[in-house]
């Protein structure tokens, strides 16, 4: 089973919502990670279901994410192609 840990070795991170969601609606990623305290899901959730990607929900929220993705900001959404 593949982890956000293994992604983020493995593979170039996509962070932000709007690029995402575009790409999510076009096919374009295999897995989205949401932070636990991020509003917009829902719409996520639907572009992954019609799209087939798989969407992991995480327990942290966007700042412990943002640690996580060794980023000096707070991170809500990652997607991998």
């Amino acid at each position: 089973k593949m982890s956000l840990q293994d992604d983020l070795k493995s593979k170039e991170p996509i962070f932000g919502y709007d690029v995402n969601l575009k790409k999510a609606k076009k096919s374009e990623l295999s897995v989205i990670y949401v932070a636990s305290n991020f509003s917009k899901r829902n719409e996520l959730r639907l572009a992954s279901k019609t799209s087939k990607i798989n969407l992991i929900e995480l327990e942290q929220n966007s700042r412990q994410l943002g640690n996580i993705c060794k980023k000096p900001f707070t991170v809500s959404v990652i997607g991998f192609k």
